[in-house]
């Protein structure tokens, strides 16, 4: 059987109508040569902080090539400049037979859209047909190729005609309607109102629109508005809007067929998509377009429909995922929403658990830092959460450059996966890969879906962060940090739990040591040795004592032992156990031995007052076989 090609398709925001229409080209292309599509996207406001932008464009570095038999790259669509560099290296490095779409990178084929062009000849016909004396242009995003080209295209075509070129004139945009309006306001203030508005795409023509009429000039009789790209809710719009109409389904078709000549003649090239200019009301006073608007209807009814169903959804899954607050519950609550939606097939990739939440780190590190976070693919993967043919599935570790385990290819039918980012902020969780679905390709929900399963990771990661400090904090206030034996504030703690355990006539026993000689081996060898010392003496308590008794550091050279008095095994061998344990231990090549005090008290079961007492009465037997140690030396 012939080996079935797969590619790479990188594009962001795919449910902007400009990038759904491409796309559309591409996968139809794609199925009629029965290629495998994989899409890499996510959908990200250029405004967003930097470290959502980084977090949310991993994604771009997830696919090992090798696995892969060609790549097409829309470089424009990516708004983070770093990753789309960084692909752009891959690439090259790799090899690959690669497509770029509406940009001109070398050793590369283009499909290319006259965005000059298109802006030249736009601006042409209103100035040489509607007679306009002074035209304002809205720009998009700096950087930005596409909105370069057609910024110059304003330009030329001005200076063409003998017109000024004021930067007055010009607004800074960011292809959102939001920008559109605050062009209008600024001339608006400014006294800068022309005879016509000239957007660099067709959102900012929508606001540019609503803020004129809401101001009370008319459109087109007082103000000519035109947008770029031939959005349909721009045509469908009451007064419609004169754009330039792409052609980006075709512009997608050519890109597959592109790649396939390079599949077969190995030659790089560059091809160009033509413009044209659709009329609408909003220079010409009637509509003028051959608009499809019956289409536009279904297809809008359809998304509202989606939306309507899936807002409550979105919304109940945040909240359900929030609330868990370990892994397996977080998994058994995702497949529920999984199964809700219309896809085919859903897995969820999960980078290496225990690098994601550091717990390799947190066991070693003395400092707890909630901001240090995984921010690259692991080196394997895992699908917790998976769902195939109605059933939930899972698979084992395999590299993530492959996307899905080969079992997966060859079981599922799927035109296309879509590959969507699990992050949140700069921390890399894994991604989401789903075939053939209309909610994971068209609705911009899909990635409040995908974005709700990151913010549900951080709230678990965080949860587990946490509650590891308030353990470190804990051990802090019960445990002595150099010997980890309980100080005075655990020993007492732990203690009236102890006796709550303890029969009423229990008898008890408390041994109290004192190390010898820690003074003199401090002021000669220094402080570590006595350091030294020290937790050797711990050592040997751990050893000896019974499980069940309690052990304490009581001051700086100081321990308390508490424990029951039993048949099996009286105080008095306890002691001796440790006595016999110190005569092994010895430091500088056998120059110092491990030596101490000890005084025993014993009584019966007493309280936290009575308690203190004993331990000062073990102490004082402690002080006397001190003294009469010295008196023998």
């Amino acid at each position: 059987m012939k080996k079935r090609k797969k590619i790479a398709i990188y594009i962001s925001a795919i449910s902007m109508e400009n990038q759904r229409k491409l796309l559309e080209g591409i996968l139809n292309e794609a199925k009629r040569r029965d290629i495998l599509c994989y899409i890499f996207t996510c959908h990200l406001n250029f405004v967003a902080r930097v470290e959502s932008q980084e977090g949310a464009y991993h994604i771009l570095s997830l696919a090992d090539f090798r696995f892969f038999d060609g790549v097409i790259f829309c470089k424009n669509t990516i708004q983070y400049m770093p990753a789309a560099k960084n692909l752009e290296k891959r690439i090259k490095k790799s090899g690959i037979p690669c497509v770029c779409v509406d940009a001109m990178v070398e050793n590369m084929s283009s499909i290319m859209v006259e965005n000059y062009r298109g802006m030249f000849d736009l601006v042409s016909y209103l100035i040489e047909r509607k007679a306009a004396k002074t035209v304002n242009f809205v720009s998009g995003y700096p950087g930005n190729a596409d909105g370069e080209e057609r910024l110059r295209g304003y330009k030329d075509c001005l200076q063409k005609h003998h017109m000024e070129v004021a930067d007055p004139r010009i607004y800074q945009g960011n292809y959102s309607i939001e920008s559109g309006i605050k062009a209008i306001e600024k001339w608006e203030q400014e006294k800068l109102i022309p005879d016509a508005v000239v957007c660099a795409n067709d959102q900012e023509a929508i606001g540019a629109v609503q803020k004129l009429q809401s101001l009370g000039y008319h459109i087109p009789e007082d103000v000519m508005v035109t947008g770029f790209d031939g959005d349909d809710l721009c045509k469908a719009m009451e007064p419609s809007i004169t754009t330039v109409e792409k052609n980006q389904k075709a512009e997608g078709e050519k890109a597959v067929a592109l790649l396939n000549e390079l599949w077969e003649k190995k030659s790089t090239s560059v091809e160009w998509v033509d413009t044209s200019i659709d009329l609408g009301y909003s220079t010409e006073g009637e509509d003028a377009s051959a608009f499809a608007l019956e289409d536009f209807r279904k297809t809008y009814v359809n998304s509202s429909i989606i939306l309507r169903q899936s807002g409550d959804y979105i919304r109940n899954m945040a909240t359900d995922l929030a609330e868990t607050e370990e892994l397996e519950g977080f998994y058994q609550v995702l497949y529920r929403y999984i199964t809700v939606g219309d896809m085919r097939s859903c897995y969820i990739c999960m980078c290496d658990i225990e690098k994601v939440f550091f717990r390799e780190n947190i066991e070693k590190s003395a400092f707890l830092e909630i901001k240090d976070v995984n921010t690259s693919y692991t080196s394997r993967v895992t699908i917790p959460v998976g769902y195939r043919n109605r059933q939930s599935v899972r698979f084992g570790a395999f590299s993530p450059g492959k996307v899905l385990p080969k079992e997966i290819e060859d079981e599922d039918v799927a035109d296309f996966y879509v590959v969507t980012p699990i992050h949140y902020r700069n921390c890399c969780y894994g991604c989401c890969v789903s075939s053939n679905s209309f909610f994971a390709l068209e609705s911009e929900l899909f990635f409040t879906w995908v974005a709700n399963v990151g913010v549900g990771l951080e709230n678990i990661r965080k949860y587990q962060l946490l509650n590891r400090m308030m353990e470190r904090l804990n051990d802090l206030w019960i445990y002595d940090p150099m010997t980890k034996l309980y100080n005075r504030a655990g020993f007492f703690h732990i203690v009236k739990e102890y006796f709550r355990d303890m029969k009423k006539k229990q008898e008890i026993f408390v041994l109290f040591i004192d190390l010898d000689g820690l003074k003199t081996i401090n002021d000669t060898y220094g402080h570590e040795m006595g350091d030294a010392y020290i937790t050797s003496m711990a050592d040997v308590i751990r050893k000896t004592k019974n499980p069940k008794d309690i052990a304490m550091r009581y001051g700086g050279d100081e321990y308390v032992i508490m424990g029951r008095c039993e048949k099996d095994r009286l105080p008095e061998d306890f002691v001796r156990d440790i006595e016999k344990m110190m005569e092994k231990i010895f430091f500088l090549d056998g120059e110092i031995r491990l030596e101490a005090s000890m005084g025993l008290s014993t009584h019966r079961i007493c309280d936290e007052e009575e308690l203190k007492e004993i331990i000062h009465q073990a102490d004082e037997r402690m002080y006397q076989l001190k003294k009469e140690k010295k008196r023998r030396t």
